[in-house]
């Protein structure tokens, strides 16, 4: 095989790799986003004992 063909070669199996990388660091990104969402939220029901916001029967005191 030609020395330049198989850096073409190399070149885009370079490439696939760094996509296959980039593609499964994004899809880890959203559970990633989700988990530190769920904890956010868990530490913010426990400052409000479990309570919700409901527009119009919560009451808000200043």
């Amino acid at each position: 095989m030609a020395m330049t063909q198989r850096g073409g070669q190399t070149a885009v199996e370079y490439a696939v790799l760094i996509v296959v990388v980039v593609a499964a660091l994004l899809a880890m990104a959203v559970y990633a986003k989700r988990a530190l969402t769920g904890k956010w939220r868990e530490v913010g029901d426990t400052f409000g004992y479990g309570r919700q916001y409901e527009p119009g029967a919560t009451a808000v005191s200043q």
